[in-house]
């Protein structure tokens, strides 16, 4: 008599193989795309923010997300409600770019129920100071500007704040 397993048993492991190799894969892919951000570029981040008259400024003494998007990539899309959530318990500044005029990015913003800090990179300037050439990218600095993570693609709302229970 033959002992055969459930079909259920068969799935699963399939699935969980697959979701294994998928992890494998992101996190190779993540780091091969990884931009090689200069040390000072977020010292010199002041640059004005859609829809408010006052310029951003990098906090002195607490972390800080900086994420890099566009209305044009989907993925960007996406990820943007995740970015949104976090804005709400941490210091994020989005950087929009090559989205057109401060008038389009209000205008996406305001589609999809968002409330960030913009920065309009209209000519995708801002991101290649830091060296960014994937998006969605974000980076996590540290209190004191040092940047601790850098991750690009889409990133859950749980593993971005994981990331931030190791930054101080």
């Amino acid at each position: 008599m033959q002992n055969k397993q459930p079909w259920f048993k068969k799935w699963a492991k399939e699935i969980i193989l697959f979701g294994i190799l998928f992890f494998l894969t992101s996190v190779v892919i993540n780091f091969i795309r990884q931009p090689e951000v200069p040390d000072n570029v977020l010292h010199n981040l002041h640059h004005q923010i859609v829809g408010a008259q006052e310029k951003y400024t990098p906090p002195a003494s607490n972390p800080v997300i900086v994420h890099f998007w566009g209305s044009w990539c989907p993925v960007c899309k996406t990820e943007i409600a995740n970015i949104n959530a976090l804005a709400k318990e941490y210091e994020v500044i989005t950087i929009a770019v090559k989205s057109g005029s401060d008038q389009e990015i209000q205008a996406f913003l305001q589609k999809h129920g968002l409330q960030l800090k913009v920065i309009n990179d209209e000519y995708g300037e801002i991101a290649s100071s830091f060296g960014i050439e994937v998006f969605p990218t974000t980076l996590i600095y540290d209190s004191n500007g040092i940047l601790k993570f850098s991750e690009v693609g889409y990133r859950t709302i749980a593993g971005l704040r994981g990331r931030m229970l190791f930054v101080k």
